[in-house]
């Protein structure tokens, strides 16, 4: 294990071309199905993925997107289009399937564009001997990746392996962490890894007839290269490793925060909280307005990504337009799902609803803060993004209480 300290060699090859045509034709055809689903992409950071004269940086990459929903691979893989070396990419998923014998059958025909994702901590009921198949099947797909580095293919994880969650960002698993670099002959060779955040707003798209979508936002952030964390004296090798893949973990999860969004959802979601919280229940459309707007430019200005159509960060200013229509779709989706009794002018807050929680942790019961319970995940989204930049949650809560 300690050999994994010494020396860290970065692997840099040239993309083949030959699976290009294939990624086009797939991107292609979900890019089209996008506007059924999705309002809008927005994407920032490209810039991240260039040198200084502007040509892509060598390849491979390892992409660790933030999973946040179903609709990630709809919206996510659209992004190839628009990267600077668009090389071809292997993406880490789960057994499709409950039979081993079928995903072998799968992971056979598609393993060109994809490797399999086995958590042998998350497998239940497993035998000494299963598990250490389990371990062997990883190994080798370790090796599997590890030749595709070499190859100039890149690779893309979701981390967090469930996009179940209250808003808060999960575990990240130790998966992102050993495809990040591989121990190879006494040395580890390592890629550049690319931290995605991804963002939604579930209530402020446009519907398409009776059908709402989302309004979707990712960021690249800064590549970088694992580097090892020092030994200490007294790690044995198991605390080393556990203590290396925490820190990992720390710097994926941080820079999830700092990629992220906010989002007139989340601006408008904690406006109600907090009205509710002081015992207020109703207001007028132009209070959400106002809050919105004046919470977007404080952060705007305090230089905390925001939804373009809220604030322009070139003008250093709120758009009024954009702002206007994003309240308004708001709004009337908060009635909607009845978080608000509400009229053209004013609305009551239904606290019952505000309040709602999932009767337990169940993935089936979790899965409602991306229907019903989507009020409740802006917030908790919004309050982790401010805990993670302390300097612009004080402009922010000083905000807040002039609309209080």
């Amino acid at each position: 294990m300690g050999a994994r300290q010494l020396d860290v060699r970065i692997i840099e090859a040239e993309p083949p071309a030959s699976r290009r045509w294939l990624m086009r034709g797939v991107t292609w055809m979900l890019e089209k199905a996008q506007p059924l689903f999705t309002e809008e992409v927005h994407v920032r950071g490209l810039e991240n993925l260039v040198r200084e004269d502007g040509t892509p940086l060598p390849s491979p990459h390892l992409y660790i997107m933030k999973h946040e929903s179903w609709y990630d691979v709809l919206n996510g893989l659209p992004l190839w289009r628009k990267l600077p070396a668009k090389p071809p990419v292997r993406i880490g998923i789960k057994d499709f399937t409950s039979s081993q014998a079928l995903n072998a059958a799968i992971w056979t025909l598609f393993s060109f564009a994809a490797f399999p994702i086995r958590r042998v901590s998350a497998k239940e009921g497993l035998t000494d001997s299963g598990r250490e198949e389990l371990r062997a099947k990883n190994r080798a797909t370790l090796g599997s990746i590890r030749d595709s580095y070499l190859a100039g293919y890149s690779a893309g994880i979701l981390p967090e392996g469930t996009s179940k969650t209250d808003g808060r960002i999960p575990k990240i698993h130790a998966g992102a962490y050993n495809i990040s670099h591989i121990p190879h002959e006494g040395h580890v060779e390592s890629v550049r890894v690319v931290p995605v955040g991804t963002t939604y707003d579930f209530m402020a798209g446009a519907p398409l007839g009776k059908r709402h979508r989302n309004l979707v936002f990712f960021a690249f952030g800064e590549p970088f290269t694992y580097r090892p964390v020092r030994r200490l004296p007294a790690d044995t090798d198991e605390a080393w490793v556990r203590r290396d893949i925490a820190t990992f973990a720390e710097r994926i999860k941080g820079s999830f925060l700092d990629l992220s969004t906010i989002t007139a959802s989340m601006l408008g979601a904690r406006f109600l909280y907090d009205l509710a919280g002081k015992g207020q229940r109703g207001f007028r459309f132009g209070d959400l307005y106002d809050a919105i707007s004046h919470s977007a430019d404080a952060l705007g200005k305090a230089g905390i990504a925001v939804d373009p159509r809220l604030y322009g960060p070139d003008e250093g200013t709120v758009n009024r337009d954009g702002l206007f229509l994003r309240t308004v779709r708001f709004y009337r989706r908060a009635a909607e799902l009845g978080y608000l009794d509400a009229t053209e002018e004013g609305a009551t807050i239904v606290r019952r609803r505000l309040y709602e929680r999932p009767k337990d942790g169940s993935r089936e019961e979790l899965k409602r803060y991306k229907h019903d319970l989507v009020l409740q995940h802006a917030r908790n989204r919004l309050d982790g993004i401010i805990r993670h930049a302390p300097e612009a949650g004080a402009a922010y809560r000083e905000v807040r209480q002039l609309h209080l």
